[in-house]
Parts: structure tokens; sequence; C-alpha cells
């Protein structure tokens, strides 16, 4: 019965490129005199793509099978390992680290690593965009602030810069009609928790919005397929809007119409007794917001929600 043991031959190192380099040798006993060297590989219980020991980022990439001192039955099997697995090149390229090959472009896997194309994993790219939103409450460490003057009259226009994160998902997929994919997904938000990616959890609905979709007709291995790509832009506060509840005019408590409907009255200077030209603040329900209280914000939901469990099918 053939046993092995691993060797203290194993080797380690990171390349200028920040690569991640392992061997691990193996020397197997007791296979028939008669063996050959693949004999050797298959006694070894690792996997193609099995993460190294101490290193889960870096996966077998590569095996290599030798006899020991031309004896009968004996081999030193040795594996290789990277943590880029999916490097551009050759795969020869891609076991031993050096550079080569053709670039690949974003959402492309090398060739002869995986050659369906439907079988290669997804990329995932993060960026990020800002925009502009009103300014209605400020970052005082000690409490925040509504932005007004110090007669409490919200200033006009004042914006703040927003920050949002671009996910960008490349992946393949059978011929499919992206024109269809784009009129059912392109300015809507999830409406419900959605996982991109396992390692990332659920987006909470209505924090993704997807802001592109596109696929590329290609042909590859003997079959048509669509090298698909869908740009999200995930905002944590949600992609509703919130606008101060503000105007010229409130409601008259208990005052309708000869029709039924409420009377609204306008704000009136108290010293001229003229109707103000610049805008109050509302408490939501249409009444004057009362002294010391902070800026009602009314919320609105500017993009369709949608189902997004088949966006990537």
């Amino acid at each position: 019965m053939a046993t092995y043991v691993e060797l203290p031959e194993g080797t380690a190192s990171t390349a200028a490129d920040g690569i991640r380099l392992y061997t691990r040798v193996f020397r197997v006993y007791g296979l028939a005199p008669d063996s050959r060297a693949e004999f050797g590989i298959a006694t070894i219980p690792i996997l193609r793509f099995s993460a190294f020991p101490s290193d889960s980022g870096a996966l077998a990439v590569g095996v290599s099978s030798a006899p020991v001192n031309s004896e009968l039955g004996i081999f030193d099997v040795t594996y290789s390992y990277t943590s880029h697995p999916w490097d551009s090149g050759t795969a020869a390229d891609v076991e031993t680290g050096g550079a080569g090959g053709s670039p690949l472009e974003p959402g492309q896997s090398d060739p002869s690593v995986q050659p369906n194309p439907l079988l290669r994993p997804p990329t995932i790219k993060f960026s990020s965009n800002s925009t502009e939103v009103p300014f209605v409450l400020d970052y005082d460490p000690s409490g925040a602030k509504k932005v007004a003057n110090s007669c409490h009259v919200p200033f006009e226009g004042e914006t703040r810069t927003q920050y949002t994160s671009i996910i960008t998902i490349s992946f393949n997929r059978n011929v499919t009609d992206i024109s269809a994919k784009q009129q059912m997904y392109l300015g809507t938000c999830n409406d419900a928790s959605f996982v991109l990616a396992p390692l990332f959890g659920a987006y909470p609905a209505y924090t993704l919005r997807v802001n592109a979709f596109s696929g590329t007709i290609q042909y590859e291995e003997g079959a048509w397929f669509t090298a698909c790509e869908v740009e999200f832009e995930y905002n944590p506060a949600t992609w509703t809007r919130k606008l101060l509840d503000v105007g010229y005019t409130f409601k008259a408590v208990g005052e309708f119409d000869v029709l039924g409907r409420q009377v609204y009255r306008k704000f009136l200077d108290q010293a001229t007794g003229a109707p103000l030209d610049t805008v109050k603040f509302l408490n939501g329900g249409g009444l004057p917001l009362a002294d010391g209280f902070p800026p009602y914000q009314l919320e609105f939901y500017p993009h369709p929600s949608q189902d997004f469990s088949t966006i990537f099918s």
C-alpha cells in the first residue's frame, strides 16, 4: 500500500507585484515497481485549486512528479500554489509566477485554466462616485444643527457632497437579450435585501441602484455566449429623496370651505401683516414647526423597485 510524507523542501516567496507563491514536496513510497510518475500524483489527496494550508488565498495550480534517484516505486511530488490563480498569460506562467501571454480584459480569465467561458468565476470591481445632496443638518460634534440663519430660516440651495460605492460585476451567460434586461433593471433599486456575493452579505432594500447593464455576444470554444457587465451604485442612506417640509402656507386647524376642503393660511409677517416671501418650516402634518424642533424631512422614492433575484440569470 502506498504511503507518503511531506518533505521540508517546500518554498515560499512574494513576487514584486504582491503575488504569493508556494511549493509543497511529498515523497511517495510503496508504489508498484512498474508505476509511472502520474501514479505518485494520484496518491496525494490534493485537488486543483485546493487552498494552501496556512494561506487560504493561495490555490494549487500545478503539480509534477519524478522518481527518486531512479528507485522503483518511490516518487517526489511537487505542488505549486499562487495567490493569483486567474492571472493573465498561459497556465505555465501562472504556475511558475512568470510573466507572459496577452493581458486580459476585466471579466476575463485565463482560457487555459478554465476553457469553458460559462464556468469562469465572475469578477467584482469597486470604485466610487459623489453627488450633491441638500445640506440641511451639519456634523457638529456637540450635536447636529439645522442649516438656517439666526432667525431659523433655512438657507436656500445649500448642498453637501455625498459619496457612494460603485460595484461592477462581470460574468458570462448563455446568449442573452441584453435589451430586455436593460428595460427591466436600469434605474431600479432592489425591493428587498440582496446578496451580490456571499462574502459581502446582504445589501438592505433600496440601497442598490442599477446604473448600467451591458453585454457583448462572443464566440469561444465552439460556442456563443454573452459577456455581461452590471454596474450597481450602493447608497447606505438608501436612494430615497429626503426633502425639507417647508412652505408659504399651513393648515388652518378646523377650518374648511363650503365644499368641505381644508383651508390653508399664508404665513404672515407679524409686524406688517403681509405674507412672508420666505418659506417656513412645517412639522410633517401641515402645521408650523414649533421652535426648538429639528427640521422635518419628507421621504420620497424617485426610482422604481425591482426584484433582483434573476438579474444575473
